[in-house]
């Protein structure tokens, strides 16, 4: 493990308490909520100020007092700015960041993109390079950010351009294409466009016909029982782990998951469930498991073929 847990945001936001404790003397339970809110989970709250209340911490008194004389301090190791180091060399790192701390580039890369070998992957990946796309993606980031609407044009399957008018809501990567997406509502006939295929995009005001005109996201959920050998679960938990997801143990080594997805994303589910082999079995929705056994019956019919 390269970060430690003090490095998580549970450490990081009781510090954050500590330093106004310091700063202020003491504290009300309007500003610890506050603190716990912007830095920590939504749920955090009850158990932090409960632990607080029992003074479950020896530096930390239930009437807000602490006995430090100094706020905490979590400063990096070599290892860790190395591997900081090795994030700056991913292509779509420079589209979340504007400026990149300059203490970085003193640090020899941990590893490089060329050490990393990818398989089961589209060739044909966003240009994350291409000035005009970063800028498109900088666009879409703050719009999201502010809540501001965003014209723009795109390139359809028919190879023509259309222009049009949206809310954004989120953006969505996808492992398999290697491409961004932009999830947008306000449109009745429009719910995601690839990034890739906009070439023209400016933020505008938010009009009030957007709101009464939101699509509604076209989202399943797959249900997965599996049976943990090899470590189906953990690999199962990684391979999904940019998708929301649940899992519940039902027997000493079985396992069921639900995985939420967009309909489009549904070609790159399949192929994910069916590495996995035995191991993992489609439940539910009926028509990906119908998928799954066309696929599985084709695919018997081409080895039977070769024989």
């Amino acid at each position: 493990m390269i970060f430690n847990e003090i490095y998580g945001v549970y450490y990081d936001t009781v510090s954050k308490i500590i330093a106004k404790i310091l700063e202020k003397g003491s504290l009300e339970k309007g500003e610890l909520l506050e603190i716990v809110e912007k830095y920590a989970f939504s749920d955090s709250y009850i158990e932090i100020s409960q632990a607080i209340k029992d003074e479950r911490w020896l530096f930390l008194t239930k009437d807000f007092k602490t006995c430090l004389k100094n706020p905490p301090k979590t400063p990096l190791t070599t290892l860790q700015l190395r591997w900081l180091r090795s994030l700056l060399e991913d292509k779509r790192f420079k589209l979340f960041v504007k400026e990149i701390p300059y203490q970085l580039w003193c640090y020899e890369p941990l590893f490089l993109p060329s050490d990393i070998e990818f398989y089961d992957k589209y060739e044909d990946s966003d240009p994350y390079e291409n000035d005009f796309y970063k800028e498109v993606f900088h666009t879409i980031l703050e719009a999201i950010e502010s809540q501001s609407a965003l014209e723009l044009s795109f390139i359809t399957r028919a190879d023509k351009a259309r222009r049009v008018q949206v809310l954004p809501k989120r953006l969505e990567y996808s492992q398999k294409d290697d491409k961004f997406r932009l999830i947008v509502s306000g449109n009745k006939d429009i719910g995601v466009i690839n990034l890739s295929t906009i070439v023209f995009c400016k933020a505008v005001p938010k009009l009030n016909w957007l709101a009464d005109k939101s699509r509604v996201s076209r989202t399943k959920t797959l249900t997965l029982e599996l049976t943990d050998k090899r470590n189906t679960l953990e690999r199962l938990m990684l391979h999904f782990a940019h998708f929301k997801k649940q899992a519940r143990k039902t027997d000493k080594d079985k396992y069921t998951v639900q995985i939420e997805y967009s309909a489009q994303d549904e070609s790159e589910l399949l192929i994910r469930v069916l590495s996995f082999g035995p191991t993992v079995r489609a439940v539910a929705p009926q028509d990906f498991v119908e998928l799954i056994k066309a696929r599985l019956e084709k695919q018997q019919l081409l080895f039977s073929s070769k024989k």
